[in-house]
């Protein structure tokens, strides 16, 4: 299917950039980026459901942060 979508001249340019050292079109680098994002994105969902039938207890949360946070600094508790 084709489509037509706009992007920032910079994100154009890394995506050119991207496809060209991974050996793939343009549109290629960009269809499995957005594939892998669906699939994070289902993954997100599955796991939110998955909790809401089996909560997490606070103090397993506040340790796993707190080793995730040690281990890839505060950007793993921001969700970045």
């Amino acid at each position: 299917m084709k489509k037509s979508v706009s992007l920032d001249e910079h994100v154009a340019e890394q995506i050119e950039a991207a496809a060209r050292e991974d050996g793939t079109t343009f549109s290629g680098w960009l269809s499995a980026a957005l594939e892998e994002q669906l699939n994070l994105r289902e993954g997100r969902r599955g796991m939110a459901e998955w909790e809401a039938d089996h909560p997490i207890p606070d103090d397993v949360r506040e340790w796993a942060r707190a080793e995730l946070d040690r281990a890839f600094g505060d950007r793993a508790s921001s969700g970045e």
